[in-house]
């Protein structure tokens, strides 16, 4: 994903009420670009995580190639 456009996402999910943050200082958040970097990179990293975990069980359980492969 593109940095702008997480930075969007990150800002538009940090001016919800009730977030992480007072509805108040929700409005006035803004994040400094290395901490949308270092949420982008975080965030990515997770997901691959979670990618290579779901491919290995879609070859352990269901005797698979990949996660969206033909049957072994």
């Amino acid at each position: 994903m593109k940095g702008g456009m997480f930075a969007g996402i990150t800002e538009e999910l940090g001016s919800f009420d009730g977030a992480l943050l007072s509805s108040r200082k929700a409005t006035m958040a803004s994040f400094q670009s290395l901490v949308v970097v270092a949420l982008q990179e975080a965030a990515e990293a997770y997901l691959i995580g979670m990618f290579k975990d779901t491919n290995l069980c879609a070859i352990h359980l269901a005797m698979r190639i990949g996660v969206g492969g033909k049957r072994a």
